[in-house]
């Protein structure tokens, strides 16, 4: 029940308020509306870069989508999977790239003082 005691709210609930009587009986709980703002919310949080097969979306298009939203969510997924490349070949392109640098310095005699001399 909420916190009038009026209405029953529970996440098993199916009712979506299509029936108006029976949605005053037992409340509306739409369950994949819930998933996705729990979601949603846990990746703002935890400032998480949720992949596309890691949301409820994929999990239940898979489930319960016909077969050109599949298709489309396959096309999806290769344009993510590309796009992740794209950027690990990015990061590990800066990382050299900042490593040839530092030795570039190194051999030069630019290192800072504490590295050239050793720990304090």
């Amino acid at each position: 029940k909420d916190i009038t005691d009026s209405i029953r709210l529970s996440p098993l609930n199916n009712s979506r308020g299509k029936n108006a009587a029976h949605s005053l009986k037992v409340g509306q709980f739409d369950r994949i509306a819930f998933k996705q703002a729990a979601e949603l919310k846990f990746d703002q949080v935890f400032d998480y870069d949720r992949e596309l097969k890691e949301t409820f979306l994929y999990a239940n298009t898979l489930k319960n989508g016909d077969y050109e939203q599949k298709l489309e969510l396959k096309i999806d997924e290769e344009k993510e999977q590309q796009r992740r490349q794209q950027q690990l070949e990015y990061e590990r392109e800066q990382q050299q790239s900042k490593e040839k640098e530092q030795k570039r310095q190194q051999s030069h005699g630019l290192t800072p003082w504490r590295n050239r001399m050793g720990n304090w």
